[in-house]
């Protein structure tokens, strides 16, 4: 995948649901990263096989809004394992991933169990590419040091330990998202 390839899939792509009340507007100073992480009791849950394009990130809004009693996804952008990215909630409007911290954060959530599963490159390439699209929205950004792991803020395990590992090497070896 190149610059040129990268794709956001919009709401009105796969389907989103139109939240009840208005957003709050944000100037994000982070963004915290997440995975769909394990079903309560199974832990060892391969989450990305369950992963049906857009049906997926549909479900997933419902869940937020039905059984949480959610506005929206609580995720800004939602990764794939194959490196589909799509849009949760609008860029620069708050999100509902990380107590305290949602009227300054951008929410990046992967879909996968990375206690378990390993990230693949088509989704790290992703990811890369959509910092990219992230900084030039927010120039302000100080891509590495403002990405943080959901479990820096939080007592979970959340981004799994295969993800934040990778997330900590990328920030140590200061990768230059720019180019």
């Amino acid at each position: 995948m190149t610059s040129s390839a990268f794709r956001i899939i919009k709401r009105a792509e796969w389907g989103a649901i139109t939240p009840k009340f208005p957003y709050i507007n944000i100037f994000p100073e982070r963004i915290v990263i997440h995975h769909y992480g394990m079903e309560v009791g199974r832990p060892r849950t391969i989450t990305s096989k369950y992963y049906k394009g857009p049906d997926s990130i549909l479900y997933l809004q419902n869940k937020h809004i039905k059984k949480l009693g959610l506005n929206d996804i609580k995720y800004h952008f939602i990764i794939c394992q194959d490196g589909t990215v799509y849009e949760g909630r609008p860029l620069g409007t708050a999100g509902c991933h990380c107590k305290s911290y949602d009227n300054t954060t951008i929410a990046i959530m992967f879909y996968g169990n990375y206690n378990v599963e390993q990230v693949d490159k088509r989704s790290l390439k992703s990811f890369i590419l959509l910092l990219r699209y992230i900084k030039e929205k927010y120039k302000h950004l100080n891509i590495p040091k403002c990405i943080k792991n959901h479990r820096d803020y939080e007592l979970t395990l959340c981004p799994g330990h295969n993800l934040s590992n990778l997330i900590n090497i990328m920030k140590l070896r200061n990768w230059n998202f720019e180019e």
